[in-house]
């Protein structure tokens, strides 16, 4: 049982709450302040996933496990404790999976292992123990009232009645496959173990003169006079010479320079090319009617809010106030404590509710409150926000579309036959053609097409709309035909590459008209800047900005007054106004050519207490980051860390540190 002799409030839960308990890691419903330990000394996942965790072994220190029983092998100690493989391989499991939800699986184990995501576990885990280790050292005790009240006050065990529930503590227990008592001394150890880092991080705070500086140097806002001087605006520019374009032409050939191309011969096992022939029967389409029945019959669902209290009375005084037009979520407040997110039901069916309230939810008009309804659960008013209604189409309804799903299903069943008869002619010695002739599918050819599908004839290349077509064939070498690559529900395609290209610098005489209006344009830039210069000298030396505005042909702007985050100019024209000082002016490029900015006035801060105090919040969390690290270094000096690199790696591979011990 939990510590001590508390008791739980009566539990409100719907039957269904177990199967909603996600299976993921334990840690996932560790105590937040558990977690909070963990981002401070375990943030190295991430940056391990940013390719930034470098970890050393010869700073551990390095055993071996060789001469050891399984029992006395360890891939790491801590002090007096021994994180033994099936734990530290537990661990990398679960945050292994964690990973690959939150990338949606585009990363394998091994790929995760090659990021670092092993020593970061590792690193977290020897944290982990190095905390326990001092915290026995100093006697840090962890009362079981204390136990019992972080537990109850958990989110994750709340009912629906906003109270703790021992039925919800039970299931999640059983979903991650915990015991209560398990459970219990894993918030001891979270408990003691930020008892000791709180000490560190409740000393960590922000010098004054730091903060001064800082609160100065974001919120300082700056006003300024800006001229824009055009390159477009720039006249006076003879024409080039043809050794003026020669020189620019070997000078900037990127530009200028043909892409590599390509010449293709490809089969594509288009599966639409055999929807015409396939034959479909009345009872085939019944039984796609019933497969795809989701897309044809739909249950009414409606967008329900709702608040629920124990008593009537409380229900019969909701309800009066939902009459005088109160908000609904005011009153779910201020009669039930409800908080906003707990009154929103979402989008339901009706068969979502229980029968108590699924008649009045749909029956009730939208915009307008229920009367107080009584369930198991208790006694509840909803607001029907939203009404999507029902759909309901007979197999005549879409019949034809019935058909082509069939159709198309079948020809992609008939197309893997023939990828396979294909396939098979190509190992048998078959060149491209002649496979594609005994299939009966078409060859396409293609001559000189660049990796964006362009020709070197101008124009886009005509060939099947595949995606990863091109990819496939720039990666497979002149000569040598590509694997039969599977392209979806667009069947199969296999590429020849007939002839490669190489990027060439095109003739001058080819591209001479677009050489020409580059050099223009770069002569126009360079006289643009330099007229820009040269109005910005006058105006440092003491000129009015104005002065000079017919001859940028433009008119003088005043920006700000800014910040240095701010975006309401380019950013190279606030930070250009941070860098001059009052009075003067310089020159910043921007996207028309150059302006001239004249620096006029410099205001300190003046942010709201709200905007400062935020500013303040971040320095002292990078302060206790900083701290945080320092502590845990020191911290694993001080109790000793030794790493059993030979256990460590062999825990890693597939099939854990018992398979791969003797290897």
């Amino acid at each position: 049982m939990l510590p001590g002799p508390g008791r739980f409030p009566k539990m409100r839960a719907r039957a269904d709450w177990a199967a909603q308990v996600p299976k993921f890691a334990v840690n996932r419903w560790i105590p937040v302040m558990l977690q909070k330990i963990r981002s401070k000394t375990a943030s190295i996942v991430a940056k391990a996933l940013a390719g930034l965790l470098i970890i050393s072994f010869a700073a551990w220190g390095v055993n071996d496990f060789i001469g050891q029983r399984i029992s006395d092998v360890y891939v790491a100690k801590v002090g007096d404790i021994e994180i033994k493989p099936d734990h530290f391989e537990t661990e990398l499991q679960n945050e292994t999976r964690r990973m690959q939800q939150a990338f949606g699986n585009a990363l394998t184990p091994d790929q995760l292992r090659n990021f670092g995501l092993g020593a970061a576990v590792l690193d977290r885990l020897v944290n982990d123990a190095a905390l326990t280790v001092t915290a026995n050292k100093l006697g840090v005790a962890v009362g079981d009232d204390d136990i019992r009240r972080t537990i109850q006050r958990d989110p994750t065990f709340k009912g629906f009645d906003g109270n703790f529930s021992k039925q919800r503590f039970d299931e999640v227990m059983r979903a991650n496959n915990l015991t209560e008592q398990a459970y219990v001394e894993r918030v001891r150890h979270a408990i003691a173990t930020d008892q000791v880092i709180g000490v560190v991080n409740n000393g960590a705070a922000v010098p004054n003169l730091l903060r001064d500086r800082m609160v100065g140097f974001r919120f300082e806002r700056r006003s300024a006079e800006t001229l824009l001087v055009k390159a477009s605006a720039q006249t006076g520019i003879p024409a080039p010479t043809d050794a003026e374009l020669d020189a620019y032409h070997k000078a900037h050939p990127k530009p200028f320079t043909a892409p590599e191309y390509r010449d293709l011969t490809l089969v594509h096992l288009d599966p639409a090319k055999l929807v015409d022939g396939v034959n479909v029967t009345e009872d085939e389409i019944k039984a796609a009617y019933g497969a795809h029945e989701q897309e044809f019959v739909r249950a009414e669902r409606r967008t329900l809010r709702q608040l629920i209290v124990d008593e009537q009375a409380k229900a019969d005084t909701a309800a009066k106030m939902l009459a005088e037009g109160r908000d609904f979520v005011e009153v779910a407040k201020e009669v039930a404590g409800m908080e906003a997110a707990a009154v929103d039901l979402g989008s339901v069916a009706k068969g979502d509710l229980l029968p108590d309230l699924a008649d009045a939810a749909f029956s009730a008009e939208k915009g307008k409150p229920t009367a107080p309804v009584k369930s198991p659960l208790g006694w509840h008013i909803m607001l029907v926000t939203d009404v999507q209604p029902g759909l309901t189409k007979t197999i005549a309804d879409v019949k034809d579309q019935l058909r082509g799903i069939v159709a198309k299903e079948k020809a992609l069943d008939a197309v893997y036959k023939i990828a396979n008869k294909f396939e098979d002619a190509i190992g048998g010695g078959a060149t491209l053609e002649e496979a594609a002739k005994e299939v009966g599918m078409a060859v396409v050819t293609v001559k000189g097409v660049d990796r964006e599908g362009k020709m070197a004839s101008g124009g886009a290349a005509k060939f099947p709309d595949l995606a990863s077509l091109l990819p496939v064939a720039y990666s497979t070498e002149k000569g040598l035909l590509s694997p039969l690559t599977e392209a979806g529900d667009r069947g199969f395609f296999m590429v020849r590459v007939d002839a490669v290209t190489a990027p060439a610098l095109r003739p001058l005489a080819d591209v001479k008209a677009q050489v020409a209006e580059a050099w223009s344009e770069t002569k126009k830039d360079e006289k643009a800047l330099a007229v820009a210069k040269d109005i910005a000298a006058k105006v440092a030396a003491g000129a009015p900005l104005a002065d000079f505005a017919a001859q940028a042909g433009g008119e003088v702007k005043t920006v700000g007054p800014l910040v240095r985050s701010d975006n309401a100019v380019e950013r190279t024209v606030v930070g250009k106004m941070f860098e001059i000082v009052p009075g003067k002016a310089d020159v910043a490029k921007v996207a028309e050519g150059y302006d001239v900015v004249k620096l006029t006035k410099i205001e300190g801060a003046d942010a709201n207490a709200e905007a400062k105090q935020a500013l303040v919040d971040r320095l002292k969390a990078q302060i206790i980051d900083d701290v945080a690290v320092q502590f845990m270094n020191a911290t694993r000096d001080a109790v000793g860390v030794g790493i059993n690199k030979r256990v460590y790696d062999a825990a890693q591979k597939p099939g854990g540190f018992r398979a791969n011990s003797q290897s």
